[in-house]
C-alpha cells in the first residue's frame, strides 16, 4: 500500500536541516495530544514545551490539525514499516505471523498516542485522521491475514477461517488498549500477547 502525502503541508518543501526540528516538534506534540487530547493542546503549551516559538512552529505546519495530521502519518507510517521490515525479513509464514504480532503489540502498547488513534478516539482522531488510520489497519490486516492463508497452504498451521482469527488478534489488541487507557489493565501487554500467541503455536503442526 502506498500512503499518501500531503501535498499542501509546509514540510513538504522544508531544507533537509529542518528536518530534525520539525520531527522534535512532532514527538513533543505527539506525546501532549495523547495527554490533554487535541483540543485543549494549544500551540502556546506545545512551543514552550518543545522549547521553540509559536512562529516556529507555523514555519512548519500550516495550523494544529496539520501539526496532527502530520504527528499522526509519522505515527502510522513509522508502525507499518517496521512490521512490513520485520515480517519480510523472515521466510516462514508462521515465524513471521508470531514475530509480527510481537513487534505490533510492543509497539502500540509503548505507544499512548498510536493506541489512541487505532481504537479511534475522538479527542485524538477526526474525519481525515480517521481515514488514514483505517488504511494502515486494512494493510496490517491484509498482511496478518495472508500469513495465516500461506501457512495453512504449507501445512503448517490449522486454521478454517483466516479472517475470523485476525479478526480474533485485532479485538484482544484493541480490547487491551482500551482497558490501559481507562487504567483497568488485567494484564501487562507482554503476558497478554505471549498468552495469545501460544494458542496459536498449539494450532501448528509439529515440524518435521
Amino acid at each position: 500500500m502506498t500512503l499518501p502525502v500531503n501535498e499542501n503541508s509546509p514540510s513538504t518543501t522544508l531544507p533537509r536541516r529542518s528536518e530534525a526540528r520539525r520531527r522534535e516538534i512532532l514527538e513533543v506534540a505527539a506525546l501532549l495530544f495523547a495527554e490533554r487530547g487535541f483540543e485543549k493542546t494549544s500551540i502556546k503549551a506545545l512551543a514552550a514545551e518543545a522549547q521553540v516559538s509559536t512562529s516556529t512552529i507555523y514555519t512548519y505546519f500550516a495550523d494544529k490539525s496539520d501539526l496532527l495530521e502530520q504527528v499522526v502519518r509519522s505515527r502510522l507510517d513509522a508502525l507499518l514499516g517496521g512490521l512490513l521490515a520485520d515480517v519480510d525479513a523472515v521466510d516462514d509464514p508462521l515465524d513471521a505471523l508470531l514475530i509480527g504480532a510481537r513487534h505490533l503489540h510492543a509497539r502500540l502498547s509503548a505507544d499512548p498516542m498510536l493506541g489512541r488513534i487505532l481504537t479511534f478516539e475522538p479527542h485524538v482522531v477526526g474525519r481525515g485522521v480517521r481515514q488514514y488510520a483505517r488504511g494502515v489497519v486494512e494493510r496490517i490486516n491484509e498482511v496478518s491475514t495472508e500469513l495465516i492463508r500461506r501457512a495453512v497452504a504449507r501445512g503448517e498451521f490449522e486454521c478454517a477461517d483466516p479472517e475470523a482469527l485476525n479478526a480474533l488478534m485485532r479485538c484482544a489488541m484493541q480490547g487491551w488498549m482500551l482497558n490501559s487507557q481507562r487504567g483497568h489493565e488485567p494484564v501487562p501487554e507482554p503476558r497478554m500477547t505471549e498468552a495469545l500467541l501460544d494458542l496459536i503455536r498449539r494450532a501448528a503442526r509439529p515440524r518435521s
